[in-house]
C-alpha cells in the first residue's frame, strides 16, 4: 500500500488504484486497501466503483469511523487536489440531491479531512434515504459532540 501511497501523492491515481487492488488481492481481509481504492477512484472522478470499495472496507471493518485515518495521509501537501476532488463529489452529489451514496461518500471525504460539521449532514440525508453505511459516522460524530460538551 506504501507504494499506491507514493503514486497517489504524486496524482498517479490509476497506478495508486492498481497498487491498492494488489494489496487487497494478496490480503482480502485488509479493509484499508478498499478504503484507499475508493480515494483514488475519487480522485478519477468514478464513483459508483468508490462506493463499492468502501462498502467492502466497511463490511470487513465496520469501525472505521473510530480510525485515525485522515485524508491527508493520501493528499500529504497536495490541497490544490484534495480541494478540485472534494469540488467535484460535492458537485456531482449536487446534481443527485437524492442518491445516498453520493452523499455517503460527500460525507466520508468530509468527515476524514476533519470537518465533522460539514460532513453530519451529507450522512443523515444519506441515512434518511436508506444507506446503512452512514449510520456509524453518525454515530461517532454524536460521540465527539458528546465528549466536546462534557470537556466544556
Amino acid at each position: 500500500m506504501g507504494y499506491g501511497d507514493n503514486h497517489f501523492a504524486n496524482q498517479k491515481y490509476l497506478d495508486a488504484l492498481q497498487r491498492y487492488r494488489s494489496a487487497a488481492e494478496a490480503a482480502p481481509q485488509l479493509a484499508e486497501a478498499f478504503f484507499r481504492q475508493a480515494y483514488a477512484l475519487i480522485a478519477m472522478g468514478r464513483y459508483e466503483p468508490a462506493l463499492k470499495a468502501i462498502k467492502r472496507g466497511l463490511e470487513l471493518d465496520s469501525g472505521w469511523a473510530k480510525s485515525d485515518f485522515r485524508n491527508d495521509e493520501l493528499y500529504g501537501p497536495n490541497q490544490t487536489a484534495k480541494r478540485a476532488h472534494v469540488d467535484a463529489l460535492a458537485k456531482a452529489a449536487h446534481e443527485k440531491p437524492e442518491d445516498p451514496d453520493l452523499l455517503l461518500l460527500v460525507g466520508v471525504f468530509l468527515y476524514f479531512d476533519g470537518q465533522t460539521d460539514r460532513a453530519e449532514p451529507f450522512f443523515q440525508r444519506a441515512d434518511q434515504l436508506g444507506s446503512a453505511h452512514a449510520k456509524p459516522f453518525l454515530e461517532e460524530i454524536e460521540k465527539k459532540k458528546g465528549g466536546k460538551k462534557e470537556a466544556e
